[in-house]
């Protein structure tokens, strides 16, 4: 797949909120980002991943979270304007 393509079936599993599902999703985003890192949808798409999997005990609390903001972050970096979880990315936000 593409990154395209992998940000389109990445965003179709986060919200089946079955554990496996979001794994599946979380592996598209990590995909289309190994395909081309500048991609900032499909970092906010990752963030969402982790966020869901942490929130739901599929993956460490301290950890996913810290992974998801991270990845938020990275959104942000590439793409300042992007809405797309802005405010959870920032602290107090």
């Amino acid at each position: 797949l593409g990154s395209v393509p992998s940000l389109s079936a990445g965003t179709l599993f986060p919200r089946a909120h079955d554990g496996g599902d979001v794994a599946r999703g979380v592996g598209y985003f990590e995909q289309a980002i190994a395909l081309d890192p500048g991609f900032a949808l499909a970092w906010t798409g990752l963030s969402r991943g982790y966020w869901t999997q942490a929130g739901f005990g599929w993956r460490p609390v301290n950890s996913g979270f810290h992974q998801a903001r991270e990845a938020a972050q990275r959104a942000l970096d590439l793409a300042p304007d992007l809405a797309l979880g802005a405010r959870r990315a920032r602290p107090g936000g």
